[in-house]
């Protein structure tokens, strides 16, 4: 499998989807870093030694929430680009089963809410900008 080569940072982000309760999974950034106490969607940079985006997921995913995912449980949902100190372009995915149970590693918190929070957040600009598009790509799933 060739590795993915980006002229510009590739972000990858992932939601868990709970669909019993019909919410996802969100977290709160620290209070220090770039973007401080807003929520997002856990995620992050393709590494040069991550194999591909996929992969990449998994490892954030495990870093940032003790979590373990398989690259077949991802489901990817859309991407969009975003321009933070340079131009990025962003990969987000949803996935349905994972090992573990969720914790806060590197946010302050994380938390479940459905939809319509989301959509309540984003509106107060309380959510992370360019993860906002998701939001909408994500109504259709609850």
């Amino acid at each position: 499998m060739q590795k993915l080569r980006a002229k510009f940072p590739v972000v990858v982000c992932c939601s868990l989807w709970n669909k019993e309760t019909k919410q996802f999974l969100i977290e709160l950034r620290k209070a220090k870093g770039t973007f401080p106490g807003v929520w997002s969607f856990p995620g992050g940079k393709v590494e040069v030694d991550d194999d591909n985006p996929e992969v990449a997921i998994c490892r954030e995913m495990q870093e940032e929430i003790d979590v373990l995912i398989h690259p077949r449980n991802l489901k990817r949902v859309g991407f969009s680009s975003y321009e933070y100190e340079e131009r990025n372009l962003i990969l987000f995915y949803i996935c349905e089963k994972w090992s573990g149970t969720p914790k806060a590693i590197t946010a302050q918190e994380i938390k479940w809410v459905d939809i319509q929070e989301l959509f309540q957040l984003q509106k107060e600009r309380k959510f992370m900008p360019s993860c906002c598009e998701f939001i909408s790509d994500l109504e259709n799933k609850s």
